[in-house]
């Protein structure tokens, strides 16, 4: 697996926003894909950031970790996940989920494999083999979270393309939950076109189409999910209004 490296003033001027991290400390996820996407596609729009994902290699020591998950990773930090911890690089990057994320950052040091490259180049959502059970199935969190990625994108003028051999045999309600909720924060029509994505790759055909689907999922969400109408954080204004009396 081969490891890549930009030049240096390229990094740091597209990866301007994001702070500097200690030694033996690497973004993870969204900073260094769309930093990578960027050096790749210097003209195309920017896509938002919203989450600083971080980790470190074994052989750093922790001194920055709680410090860090403070100030970056409060809301998992809150739920006991905070720095995640992997022996080295090329470890870390045979236990993602999307080839995109195959990508580290840490100051202007970016690495990557040609994988990633290779897809975010062509702008493929695609599932890393590791992911995948014996029939080339992904499971449902790593779909939904590449369905968000592609709506998001679709928005902003980025065409990501789904890049999926196989399907899952089903998507869980918590995954569903939890990507409607994160792709809130781009708008009701993302969340919208969130939902009916998955419609059209055939799931959830029982929810009905528009807001009605929308608050549907919702007040399933709030009745099976063991945090209640509380899982959501993000149920923009327009939605609230429909919900039952007695999911709020």
């Amino acid at each position: 697996m081969s490891i890549g490296e930009s030049s240096l003033y390229r990094i740091r001027r597209v990866a301007s926003p994001y702070p500097y991290l200690p030694e033996g400390y690497w973004y993870k996820g969204g900073v260094p894909r769309e930093t990578l996407r960027r050096l790749l596609h210097p003209l195309s729009n920017t896509l938002e950031v919203r989450d600083f994902d971080i980790f470190r290699t074994k052989e750093t020591d922790d001194d920055y970790d709680h410090s860090l998950s403070l100030q970056y990773l409060s809301d998992d930090y809150e739920f006991g996940h905070g720095i995640e911890v992997v022996e080295d690089l090329p470890v870390y990057f045979q236990s993602r989920d999307l080839t995109v994320n195959e990508v580290a950052l840490h100051c202007e040091r970016l690495g990557y494999t040609s994988q990633a490259e290779q897809d975010l180049r062509t702008l493929s959502l695609r599932p890393t083999r590791s992911i995948c059970n014996a029939q080339g199935e992904p499971p449902s969190n790593t779909w939904c979270k590449a369905v968000r990625l592609a709506v998001e994108g679709r928005a902003n003028g980025v065409p990501w393309e789904l890049c999926f051999d196989a399907m899952p045999k089903h998507t869980a309600l918590f995954d569903v939950a939890l990507q409607l909720d994160r792709s809130f924060l781009s708008g009701l029509d993302v969340g919208l076109d969130f939902l009916n994505t998955l419609k059209e790759y055939g799931f959830l055909h029982h929810l009905p189409d528009s807001s009605a689907g929308v608050v549907a999922i919702i007040e399933e969400s709030a009745k099976q999910l063991r945090q209640g109408i509380r899982f959501f954080r993000n149920i923009p204004r327009e939605i609230l209004g429909e919900l039952t009396a007695r999911v709020i």
